[in-house]
């Protein structure tokens, strides 16, 4: 219980951390970084292994994702030598994926990580299979964060529609659960309050890849309807109502409960 509650208590301390940090932030705080970037792509000038590293280090990356412009994230992306590199996680163990503001961002970071696979796989004496970039696109897609959820479910819960629509029609595997047994489903409930109709969309794609998740539970019993429920969500709870199974009166326990009341 504890756990969840400092779950909850983390992801709405985010969100508010988000809200407070604007472009302008992330274009102070990487002032340098930044600069590396633009000159090299406005010169062509070769780029260090130490600027790559600086390029590469901490969260840029992830905050280039959240924050763009979508061009920045597209030079940062061309400076990236390895896979690796893509797969770096913050202090929260999440990917720039999980960062994704939109579709084009989304699709940026699996076709440069694609591009990469593709490259090593050609080289000589690769190992064909490790390197193939289906197998890697489907493990950066599979990456879990510190609480167990997935990019899919982080992008779901922050309404950020189209890079999560993105990510299931490229693969994502909506039916997994975290730490506390909450579902992408789950996470869509509280992302369609954003008002945005695209969150209903999506909350409908996520429902029709894996519906039984409508009677998924998290460990505090709680169902993606009971979520959409709580958080006042009347579009939410009407698809989610249409979709979860009616449980039928019980017998027994009806005429337990007429013996009771005699």
């Amino acid at each position: 219980m504890k756990k969840i509650i400092y779950s909850v208590a983390l992801a709405l301390f985010c969100a508010a951390t988000a809200q407070a940090y604007t472009r302008q932030d992330f274009a102070r705080q990487y002032k340098d970084t930044i600069s590396i970037v633009e000159t090299n792509y406005k010169h062509g000038m070769p780029v260090s292994g130490y600027e790559r590293k600086q390029v590469f280090k901490s969260d840029f990356l992830m905050r280039a994702a959240e924050y763009g412009p979508k061009a920045l994230l597209a030079k940062t992306l061309a400076l990236a030598t390895k896979p690796a590199q893509l797969f770096s996680t913050d202090k929260l163990g999440r990917t720039a994926l999980f960062y994704a503001a939109n579709a084009d961002f989304a699709d940026a970071l699996i076709n440069r990580l694609t591009a990469l696979e593709t490259a090593r796989a050609l080289r000589p004496g690769s190992n064909a299979h490790d390197s193939a970039p289906a197998v890697s696109v489907t493990r950066f897609l599979e990456t879990r964060d510190h609480e167990g959820a997935t990019a899919l479910m982080v992008l779901l819960r922050d309404g950020k529609s189209s890079a999560a629509i993105r990510l299931l029609r490229r693969g994502a595997n909506p039916c997994v659960k975290d730490n506390d047994g909450v579902t992408a489903l789950h996470m869509a409930a509280i992302g369609a309050n954003k008002g945005q109709v695209s969150n209903l969309i999506a909350l409908r794609l996520v429902l029709q890849t894996c519906p039984k998740n409508a009677s998924a539970t998290d460990k505090e019993g709680k169902t993606p309807l009971r979520w959409a429920q709580k958080n006042e969500n009347p579009a939410a709870y009407k698809i989610l109502r249409a979709a979860t199974p009616q449980q039928k009166p019980n017998p027994a326990s009806r005429w337990n409960n007429k013996l009771l009341a005699l």
